[in-house]
């Protein structure tokens, strides 16, 4: 599942819920503009384009540089 807002906010409905959650309380002024699934972590790119990977159950794992 690959979502790419072409640098527009993704609709909450369609971001996993526990990582919509993580992204807002972390980064409340900042929106996810894609969403990668690979077979092992999600991506999600921030409007400042800041790279988030969770897990497959939206556990924040790391910053991607």
């Amino acid at each position: 599942m690959d979502i790419d807002g072409n640098h527009q906010a993704i609709p909450a409905e369609l971001i996993p819920e526990k990582i919509n959650t993580y992204a807002t309380a972390n980064y409340a002024n900042l929106f996810i503009t894609s969403i990668d699934k690979e077979p092992t972590y999600i991506e999600v790119e921030l409007s400042n384009n800041l790279e988030l990977v969770f897990d497959l159950q939206g556990n924040f794992l790391r910053i991607d540089k």
